[in-house]
């Protein structure tokens, strides 16, 4: 879960367990990967900062091991 959606300068992420290492993309709404990262998640709530992105609509991909989701947020 993410939140505040939408948001203006930095989204919430709510996992479901703690992660070691976890691979972090956001992708515009053509598709574009415009910001990555990896993440290791001592707890369960980890701030990202989007601030710097553009206003619109953009998917967070997640992906650790086997284990993958997409949700979807908007910058305004």
């Amino acid at each position: 879960m993410v939140f505040p959606n939408p948001t203006t300068d930095v989204l919430q992420l709510q996992l479901n367990k703690v992660y070691d290492k976890m691979n972090v993309q956001v992708l515009n709404s053509n598709g574009q990967i415009v910001k990555q990262f990896m993440l290791s998640a001592s707890n369960q709530t980890v701030s990202i900062p989007v601030q710097n992105l553009a206003a619109g609509q953009y998917w967070l991909r997640l992906q650790s091991g086997e284990e993958k989701q997409v949700l979807q947020f908007v910058k305004q």
